[in-house]
Protein backbone atom coordinates (compact mmCIF):
# COMPACT_ATOMS: atom_id res chain seq x y z
CA UNK A 1 0.00 0.00 0.00
CA UNK A 2 1.42 3.37 -1.04
CA UNK A 3 0.27 6.75 0.30
CA UNK A 4 -1.81 8.85 -2.07
CA UNK A 5 -1.58 12.06 0.01
CA UNK A 6 1.05 13.82 2.10
CA UNK A 7 0.75 16.84 4.36
CA UNK A 8 4.08 18.63 3.86
CA UNK A 9 3.81 21.18 6.70
CA UNK A 10 4.48 23.61 8.16
CA UNK A 11 4.41 22.94 11.90
CA UNK A 12 2.13 24.87 14.28
CA UNK A 13 -0.62 25.03 11.66
CA UNK A 14 -3.11 22.46 12.87
CA UNK A 15 -1.36 19.23 11.85
CA UNK A 16 -2.08 17.49 15.19
CA UNK A 17 -5.76 18.45 14.89
CA UNK A 18 -5.80 17.13 11.32
CA UNK A 19 -4.08 13.91 12.35
CA UNK A 20 -6.78 13.26 14.96
CA UNK A 21 -9.55 13.95 12.45
CA UNK A 22 -7.94 11.67 9.87
CA UNK A 23 -7.54 8.86 12.41
CA UNK A 24 -11.25 9.06 13.20
CA UNK A 25 -12.36 9.13 9.54
CA UNK A 26 -13.40 5.70 8.19
CA UNK A 27 -12.21 6.46 4.64
CA UNK A 28 -8.76 7.76 5.65
CA UNK A 29 -5.75 5.86 6.94
CA UNK A 30 -2.74 7.42 8.67
CA UNK A 31 0.00 5.50 10.53
CA UNK A 32 0.32 5.33 14.32
CA UNK A 33 3.07 7.96 14.16
CA UNK A 34 2.70 11.49 12.87
CA UNK A 35 5.85 12.95 11.32
CA UNK A 36 7.58 9.92 9.80
CA UNK A 37 10.18 12.29 8.29
CA UNK A 38 11.08 9.71 5.63
CA UNK A 39 11.68 11.96 2.66
CA UNK A 40 13.86 14.44 4.54
CA UNK A 41 15.58 12.62 7.45
CA UNK A 42 15.34 8.88 6.95
CA UNK A 43 15.37 8.35 3.20
CA UNK A 44 18.35 6.02 3.50
CA UNK A 45 16.08 3.48 5.26
CA UNK A 46 14.47 2.72 1.92
CA UNK A 47 10.97 2.60 0.45
CA UNK A 48 10.16 -0.79 1.95
CA UNK A 49 10.65 0.69 5.42
CA UNK A 50 8.47 3.66 4.48
CA UNK A 51 5.69 1.65 2.90
CA UNK A 52 5.56 -0.65 5.95
CA UNK A 53 3.82 2.18 7.83
CA UNK A 54 0.84 1.80 5.48
CA UNK A 55 0.53 -2.01 5.46
CA UNK A 56 -2.37 -1.89 7.92
CA UNK A 57 -4.46 0.37 5.69
CA UNK A 58 -7.83 -1.27 4.89
CA UNK A 59 -8.37 -1.77 1.17
CA UNK A 60 -11.58 0.23 1.30
CA UNK A 61 -9.76 3.40 2.43
CA UNK A 62 -9.89 6.05 -0.28
CA UNK A 63 -7.14 8.22 1.23
CA UNK A 64 -3.92 6.79 2.64
CA UNK A 65 -1.22 9.15 3.73
CA UNK A 66 0.98 10.82 6.29
CA UNK A 67 1.71 14.18 7.89
CA UNK A 68 5.35 15.30 8.18
CA UNK A 69 5.60 19.01 8.84
CA UNK A 70 9.21 19.56 7.73
CA UNK A 71 8.88 18.34 4.14
CA UNK A 72 7.91 21.86 3.13
CA UNK A 73 11.36 23.11 4.06
CA UNK A 74 13.32 20.48 2.16
CA UNK A 75 13.84 20.78 -1.60
CA UNK A 76 15.40 17.32 -1.48
CA UNK A 77 12.24 15.91 0.08
CA UNK A 78 10.14 17.50 -2.68
CA UNK A 79 12.26 15.88 -5.40
CA UNK A 80 12.18 12.50 -3.67
CA UNK A 81 8.39 12.61 -3.28
CA UNK A 82 8.04 13.48 -6.96
CA UNK A 83 10.32 10.59 -7.95
CA UNK A 84 8.82 7.91 -5.69
CA UNK A 85 5.17 9.02 -5.59
CA UNK A 86 4.63 10.99 -8.82
CA UNK A 87 0.82 10.98 -8.58
CA UNK A 88 0.51 11.79 -4.86
CA UNK A 89 -1.60 14.69 -3.64
CA UNK A 90 0.28 17.09 -1.39
CA UNK A 91 -1.22 19.79 0.77
CA UNK A 92 -0.20 22.50 3.17
CA UNK A 93 -1.95 24.66 5.77
CA UNK A 94 -0.51 28.15 5.92
CA UNK A 95 -0.69 30.23 9.08
CA UNK A 96 -0.01 33.91 9.61
CA UNK A 97 3.80 33.74 10.01
CA UNK A 98 3.78 36.21 12.92
CA UNK A 99 1.35 34.01 14.84
CA UNK A 100 3.16 30.87 13.73
CA UNK A 101 6.59 32.03 14.90
CA UNK A 102 5.15 32.86 18.34
CA UNK A 103 3.47 29.46 18.59
CA UNK A 104 6.73 27.82 17.50
CA UNK A 105 8.60 29.72 20.22
CA UNK A 106 6.15 28.57 22.92
CA UNK A 107 6.58 25.01 21.66
CA UNK A 108 10.36 25.29 22.02
CA UNK A 109 9.83 26.30 25.65
CA UNK A 110 7.42 23.38 26.11
CA UNK A 111 10.02 21.01 24.64
CA UNK A 112 12.80 22.17 26.95
CA UNK A 113 14.78 23.72 24.10
CA UNK A 114 14.93 27.36 25.19
CA UNK A 115 14.11 29.60 28.12
CA UNK A 116 15.33 32.79 26.50
CA UNK A 117 13.09 35.82 25.90
CA UNK A 118 11.44 35.82 22.50
CA UNK A 119 13.40 38.78 21.11
CA UNK A 120 16.67 36.98 21.89
CA UNK A 121 15.43 33.58 20.71
CA UNK A 122 14.47 34.81 17.23
CA UNK A 123 18.05 36.03 16.74
CA UNK A 124 19.71 32.92 18.16
CA UNK A 125 17.45 30.16 16.78
CA UNK A 126 17.42 30.50 12.95
CA UNK A 127 14.60 27.98 12.43
CA UNK A 128 12.09 30.35 14.03
CA UNK A 129 12.33 32.72 11.06
CA UNK A 130 13.34 30.16 8.44
CA UNK A 131 10.37 27.89 9.10
CA UNK A 132 7.92 30.76 8.83
CA UNK A 133 9.00 31.76 5.31
CA UNK A 134 6.70 30.12 2.79
CA UNK A 135 7.44 31.40 -0.71
CA UNK A 136 10.89 29.91 -1.48
CA UNK A 137 9.85 26.55 -0.06
CA UNK A 138 6.43 26.31 -1.69
CA UNK A 139 7.90 27.46 -5.02
CA UNK A 140 9.96 24.27 -5.14
CA UNK A 141 6.78 22.16 -4.98
CA UNK A 142 4.96 24.31 -7.52
CA UNK A 143 7.89 23.91 -9.91
CA UNK A 144 7.86 20.11 -9.91
CA UNK A 145 4.24 19.09 -9.21
CA UNK A 146 1.13 19.67 -11.30
CA UNK A 147 -1.18 22.38 -9.91
CA UNK A 148 -4.06 19.91 -9.37
CA UNK A 149 -1.83 17.86 -7.06
CA UNK A 150 -1.28 20.75 -4.63
CA UNK A 151 -3.80 21.86 -2.02
CA UNK A 152 -3.31 25.08 -0.06
CA UNK A 153 -5.49 25.75 2.99
CA UNK A 154 -5.43 28.48 5.65
CA UNK A 155 -5.20 28.10 9.41
CA UNK A 156 -7.46 31.17 9.69
CA UNK A 157 -10.26 29.07 8.16
CA UNK A 158 -9.69 26.29 10.68
CA UNK A 159 -10.14 28.79 13.52
CA UNK A 160 -13.19 30.33 11.85
CA UNK A 161 -15.10 27.15 10.97
CA UNK A 162 -13.39 23.83 11.65
CA UNK A 163 -16.10 21.77 9.96
CA UNK A 164 -16.00 23.71 6.71
CA UNK A 165 -12.20 23.66 6.81
CA UNK A 166 -12.21 19.87 7.19
CA UNK A 167 -14.77 19.47 4.41
CA UNK A 168 -12.56 21.42 2.01
CA UNK A 169 -9.65 19.10 2.78
CA UNK A 170 -11.89 16.02 2.48
CA UNK A 171 -12.99 17.25 -0.96
CA UNK A 172 -9.35 17.64 -1.99
CA UNK A 173 -8.58 14.09 -0.79
CA UNK A 174 -11.71 12.65 -2.38
CA UNK A 175 -13.39 11.38 0.78
CA UNK A 176 -16.83 11.94 2.29
CA UNK A 177 -17.68 14.54 4.90
CA UNK A 178 -18.50 12.75 8.17
CA UNK A 179 -20.59 14.73 10.64
CA UNK A 180 -19.65 13.10 13.96
CA UNK A 181 -15.86 13.62 14.05
CA UNK A 182 -14.10 15.60 16.84
CA UNK A 183 -13.99 18.88 14.91
CA UNK A 184 -14.33 21.05 18.03
CA UNK A 185 -11.69 19.22 20.04
CA UNK A 186 -8.61 21.32 20.74
CA UNK A 187 -5.35 19.42 20.24
CA UNK A 188 -2.04 20.43 21.82
CA UNK A 189 -3.16 23.77 23.32
CA UNK A 190 -0.32 26.05 24.45
CA UNK A 191 1.23 24.69 27.63
CA UNK A 192 4.50 24.76 29.54
CA UNK A 193 6.62 21.97 30.98
CA UNK A 194 6.15 21.06 34.62
CA UNK A 195 9.91 20.55 34.63
CA UNK A 196 12.13 22.15 31.97
CA UNK A 197 14.81 19.48 32.51
CA UNK A 198 12.33 16.58 32.19
CA UNK A 199 10.87 18.13 29.03
CA UNK A 200 14.36 18.36 27.56
CA UNK A 201 15.08 14.72 28.43
CA UNK A 202 11.77 13.59 26.90
CA UNK A 203 12.48 15.51 23.68
CA UNK A 204 15.98 14.04 23.45
CA UNK A 205 14.61 10.57 24.16
CA UNK A 206 11.99 10.91 21.43
CA UNK A 207 14.69 11.81 18.89
CA UNK A 208 16.78 8.80 19.95
CA UNK A 209 13.77 6.48 19.65
CA UNK A 210 13.17 7.77 16.12
CA UNK A 211 16.80 7.20 15.18
CA UNK A 212 16.70 3.56 16.28
CA UNK A 213 13.44 2.84 14.50
CA UNK A 214 10.95 3.02 17.38
CA UNK A 215 8.76 5.74 15.89
CA UNK A 216 5.51 4.00 16.81
CA UNK A 217 6.35 4.21 20.53
CA UNK A 218 6.94 7.95 20.14
CA UNK A 219 3.54 8.25 18.48
CA UNK A 220 1.76 6.38 21.26
CA UNK A 221 3.42 8.48 23.99
CA UNK A 222 2.57 11.74 22.22
CA UNK A 223 -1.08 10.74 21.86
CA UNK A 224 -1.42 9.55 25.48
CA UNK A 225 -3.35 12.28 27.30
CA UNK A 226 -2.34 11.04 30.76
CA UNK A 227 1.36 11.24 29.90
CA UNK A 228 0.87 14.71 28.44
CA UNK A 229 -0.84 15.93 31.63
CA UNK A 230 2.03 14.58 33.73
CA UNK A 231 4.62 16.39 31.62
CA UNK A 232 2.92 19.69 30.81
CA UNK A 233 0.50 22.16 32.34
CA UNK A 234 -1.63 24.89 30.77
CA UNK A 235 -0.71 28.53 31.19
CA UNK A 236 -2.74 30.36 33.83
CA UNK A 237 -2.19 33.42 31.69
CA UNK A 238 -0.91 32.74 28.20
CA UNK A 239 2.11 34.96 27.38
CA UNK A 240 1.77 37.48 24.57
CA UNK A 241 4.14 39.01 22.09
CA UNK A 242 4.86 42.72 22.51
CA UNK A 243 3.18 44.99 19.97
CA UNK A 244 6.53 46.49 18.99
CA UNK A 245 7.95 43.05 18.14
CA UNK A 246 4.76 42.13 16.30
CA UNK A 247 5.07 45.18 14.02
CA UNK A 248 8.74 44.42 13.30
CA UNK A 249 7.89 40.85 12.35
CA UNK A 250 5.09 42.00 10.06
CA UNK A 251 7.66 44.00 8.09
CA UNK A 252 10.13 41.12 8.07
CA UNK A 253 7.53 38.75 6.61
CA UNK A 254 5.68 41.21 4.37
CA UNK A 255 7.64 40.52 1.18
CA UNK A 256 7.39 36.76 1.65
CA UNK A 257 3.64 37.04 2.29
CA UNK A 258 3.09 39.08 -0.87
CA UNK A 259 5.05 36.63 -3.03
CA UNK A 260 3.31 33.64 -1.45
CA UNK A 261 -0.08 35.27 -2.05
CA UNK A 262 0.65 35.48 -5.78
CA UNK A 263 2.03 31.96 -5.92
CA UNK A 264 -0.98 30.28 -4.30
CA UNK A 265 -3.51 32.78 -5.72
CA UNK A 266 -4.96 33.69 -2.31
CA UNK A 267 -5.30 37.09 -0.67
CA UNK A 268 -3.03 36.99 2.40
CA UNK A 269 -2.76 40.75 2.96
CA UNK A 270 -4.63 40.44 6.27
CA UNK A 271 -1.42 38.95 7.71
CA UNK A 272 0.55 42.21 7.50
CA UNK A 273 -2.16 44.84 7.81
Amino acid sequence: MKPNFIFIGPDKSGSSWLYNIFKAHPEIFVPEIKDIYFFDRYYDRGLDWYFSFFEAAPKECKAVGELSHDYLFSAEAAKRIRKDLPDVKIFTVLRNPVEKIWSHYLFLIRSGITKKPFEIAINEIPELIEKSLYYPNLKVYYDIFEPHQIGVFLFDDLKKDSRKFAKNIFDFLGVSYIDNLPYEEKVLPASKPRSFLVAKIVKTGANIFRQIGLETIVGKVKSNKTVQKLLYKPYKKKPKMSEETRQKLKEIFRNDIEKTSKLVNLDLSMWYR
